[in-house]
């Protein structure tokens, strides 16, 4: 109906229009309205499980589906996966082997097994919820997270710099357009950098 509409929009805005998500969150339907399943899924995607019988284990929540094709991966892609989650709003090939050591050939196994996808010419990006579940494992270890920050910070500070004089010449549209997909990346560089300064 017009009155559910926009609760079912920002539901499937909230988990990113996952496909089982959106399964999980209708299977709530007979117990609660649009607008509750909405207010549920603001304390966190965690609460999206299912009881139901005929379900696999591994699909019975967002987490279980992300833990079994956690214990699928070899112990490099478990390093290198979290390590991905540091960047926003995509990252190139050069960026992703800077910041977190991945080769081509390991994002290319790692596309394939649909925890990266594809967002342009050797770029890459993350679906929402394999990033949350992905940062939450580089949070768990203190001792790669540190580094994985700064050399996120580094490279994308880097990045700016070597574009800073471009910016205020004839060439600043070619610099503005080499620096804009990464936008994001660059604000969180500058935050944490800035951060690391007040310490």
């Amino acid at each position: 109906s017009a009155e559910q509409l926009p609760h079912v929009v920002h539901i499937c805005q909230a988990v990113a229009g996952f496909p089982l998500a959106i399964e999980l969150a209708a299977a709530w339907i007979r117990e609660l309205s649009c607008a509750e399943i909405a207010a549920e899924l603001m304390e966190g995607v965690d609460r999206l499980e299912t009881t139901e019988r005929d379900v696999v284990p591994q699909h019975r929540s967002l987490r279980a589906v992300f833990n079994t094709s956690w214990r699928l991966l070899s112990s490099l892609e478990q390093r290198t996966l979290p390590g991905l989650s540091v960047f926003r709003g995509g990252f190139t090939q050069e960026a992703a082997h800077a910041v977190a050591g991945a080769t081509p050939a390991l994002l290319g196994t790692l596309r394939n097994k649909s925890l990266l996808r594809h967002a342009g010419a050797q770029r890459y990006d993350m679906h929402a919820l394999i990033h949350q579940f992905s940062a939450e494992a580089l949070d768990r270890e203190p001792s790669a997270a540190a580094p994985t920050q700064r050399a996120h910070s580094r490279y994308f500070l880097t990045l700016l710099a070597d574009q800073a004089v471009a910016l205020d010449t004839r060439t600043a549209g070619a610099a503005s357009a080499l620096l804009q997909p990464d936008w994001e990346n660059i604000a969180i560089a500058w935050q944490w950098a800035t951060a690391q300064m007040a310490l």
